[in-house]
């Protein structure tokens, strides 16, 4: 059975993407990936609900999306599963 766990992340730029790496014994079992997206309601011709829907549909198919974050400001992060790892 899979268990949650919470992790702080460094900081990091807007639109950098965080790679995180789960190992047990050894061996890696699951892969996340954090995007944190920046939206600016000045730049975008799409509600914030259309501009998160868009990258997540045009996403890397190799992975799923896990959960849509608290944004700060205009700062949302995205975290996706690798969908070539398993949760064992």
């Amino acid at each position: 059975m899979a268990k949650e766990v919470t992790i702080l992340v460094p900081d990091y730029k807007p639109n950098e993407r965080i790679d995180i790496n789960v190992v047990s014994g050894g061996k890696e079992v699951v892969k996340y990936r954090l995007e944190v997206v920046v939206f600016d309601e000045q730049q975008q011709d799409l509600s914030r609900f259309s501009f998160v829907q868009d990258i997540i549909n045009n996403y890397d198919k190799n992975y799923s999306l896990v959960e849509v974050g608290n944004d700060s400001g205009s700062k949302i992060p995205l975290l996706f599963r690798d969908n070539n790892t398993s949760l064992v």
